[in-house]
């Protein structure tokens, strides 16, 4: 058991796969009471039901969705924990793919994410020891070309966690952010040659800082990259980008 999870009620997006269900996974064993999961499509998240049929909730959002997102918000307001994990990433340059792309990645990943913490911020209010965790990048801290539209919606996103989380330390609801590098999940199947990170490994690592108290949290290899960053970001650029 984990006493930041025992008993609460925890809303978990994106968690039909990858780092989204190592997430549920752990919180389940942790002994969360209620855990509201995500997806698409609601049948995606049947094994995770499976599991813990009396605890958790499939719920379907779309993020691209003001009014989805309010409906699943609205479903799941018992929720004390938010963990905002789900995603979008398309490959290419910002200066040569498609515009539309480059929209789509920031309505998910920045205006999604953003419309979620809005739509929770009244009932977290109301919670004890509420928390918000947002699922940022290392290219949240420094871009690379390849992923462009990604790293640029991951950035806005980490600018946007940082005033947020300014203001609901007032109201005493904690914000945490998480900076993983690349895992071993579908988004990133096509990626080879890299170094990528166990998901299920990466959620222990997350959930258990957060419940040390830790805001800015650097699992896996994101470790190193955090660590050059707060060093050099100059240096992290030219890592990334090779200019």
């Amino acid at each position: 058991m984990d006493a930041m999870f025992n008993s609460k009620s925890v809303f978990i997006s994106g968690a039909s796969r990858g780092l989204g269900a190592a997430f549920a996974k752990e919180v389940i064993e942790r002994g969360a009471d209620r855990i509201f999961v995500t997806a698409r499509k609601s049948e995606d998240l049947g094994y995770l039901v499976a599991q813990a049929p009396d605890r958790v909730v499939p719920i379907e959002m779309e993020l691209s969705d003001p009014a989805s997102i309010h409906k699943a918000v609205e479903a799941a307001k018992s929720a004390s924990i938010v963990i905002n994990n789900a995603g979008l990433l398309h490959f290419g340059n910002v200066l040569d793919m498609p515009v539309r792309d480059i929209r789509e990645d920031m309505e998910v990943n920045f205006y999604g994410t953003l419309e979620v913490i809005r739509q929770f911020t009244p009932h977290l209010k109301l919670s004890k020891d509420a928390r918000v965790l947002n699922i940022l990048s290392i290219v949240s801290l420094a871009s690379k070309a390849g992923i462009g539209g990604y790293a640029t919606s991951k950035a806005a996103a980490f600018s946007a966690t940082q005033a947020i989380r300014g203001t609901l330390f007032k109201e005493g609801i904690a914000v945490h952010a998480a900076f993983p590098g690349g895992m071993d999940t579908d988004m990133l199947a096509a990626v080879t040659g890299e170094e990528k990170d166990d998901p299920t490994l990466i959620a222990k690592e997350i959930l258990d800082q957060m419940s040390q108290g830790v805001l800015d949290i650097y699992p896996g290899h994101g470790q190193e990259v955090g660590l050059l960053w707060k060093r050099s970001p100059r240096e992290l650029e030219q890592q990334f980008t090779g200019a």
